[in-house]
């Protein structure tokens, strides 16, 4: 059989779409007539000191606080996402040892149990511009997705900045490392699901005051997490990283804090009764 060069290029290019990975779309997809809820826990896991960079240990202080928050989305009529974070009330903790919560407490009382407000659009890119940058960091965090569909391991970065520093710092090294990663796809009960892996890692070092006189400092953050987004619904499935913030020279203090986040189909009265 002769082949006509009409029927190669189909060949052709049916083999070069077969050998194309399957790209898929992540996008928030709230309903207009309910908000989208997901009960976050964080929990500060450790806090440990050194005098040097190595053989860190557990701080006499124990940090083992846990805080339960609410994370909301609602759709805007413009189709772009109200997102906000708010506190569990705080007459319903655990024991606080440390008395961290009680600083909690009275902050909340102060500012009110909202922790985070913001606007986002289906992709989760950020668009009020006056949140100041610790909360665009968890904003971020919690909810931006890839703007371009995405196929098995492309990466892209979040709009986060973990680490700033002063005018007054001047650093002798800086590394950034800003990676999210799409590493599988499957399907489950009908539902594609996309397992995603986050990797940002902030360090700088340096010094202040002058050259005769300099104090040097150290700072670095790490955030690791692995969550599962249902592209079907359009909402987290699971979620849980870790945040990991080390501060050098001349006492060396690392922290350890984790997020889990979880879907709920019904948010508590009280949260949605803030606006």
């Amino acid at each position: 059989m002769r082949l006509t060069p009409s029927i190669v290029i189909c060949l052709l290019s049916y083999s070069v779409a077969a050998a194309q990975p399957q790209k898929v779309l992540l996008r928030w997809k709230v309903p207009a007539d309910q908000p989208m809820t997901f009960q976050c826990v964080q929990e500060t896991m450790s806090q440990e000191t050194s005098d040097s960079n190595k053989d860190f240990r557990r701080s006499s202080r124990e940090c083992d606080l846990k805080d339960t928050c609410y994370f909301m989305l609602r759709r805007l009529p413009s189709d772009r996402l109200s997102a906000k974070l708010v506190s569990r009330p705080k007459g319903a903790q655990a024991a606080d040892p440390t008395g961290l919560a009680n600083a909690m407490t009275e902050m909340q009382k102060a500012f009110g149990p909202v922790q985070l407000r913001g606007v986002i659009t289906p992709s989760g890119e950020i668009t009020t511009f006056y949140m100041e940058q610790s909360q665009r960091n968890l904003l971020a965090i919690l909810s931006e997705l890839p703007r371009d569909s995405v196929a098995v391991g492309d990466t892209w970065s979040l709009h986060a900045e973990l680490l700033w520093v002063k005018g007054a710092f001047l650093a002798d090294t800086a590394i950034r490392v800003n990676t999210v990663r799409l590493v599988d796809l499957r399907e489950h009960s009908g539902e594609l699901i996309a397992r995603l892996q986050y990797m940002l890692f902030y360090d700088v070092a340096g010094y202040i005051g002058r050259r005769s006189e300099k104090t040097h400092i150290g700072i670095s953050y790490r955030y690791d997490a692995i969550s599962e987004f249902n592209i079907t619904e359009g909402r987290w499935l699971s979620y849980e990283g870790t945040m990991v913030n080390e501060s050098k020279y001349p006492t060396c203090i690392r922290t350890r804090q984790r997020t889990v986040l979880g879907y709920i189909s019904q948010a508590p009265m009280y949260v949605l009764d803030i606006e």
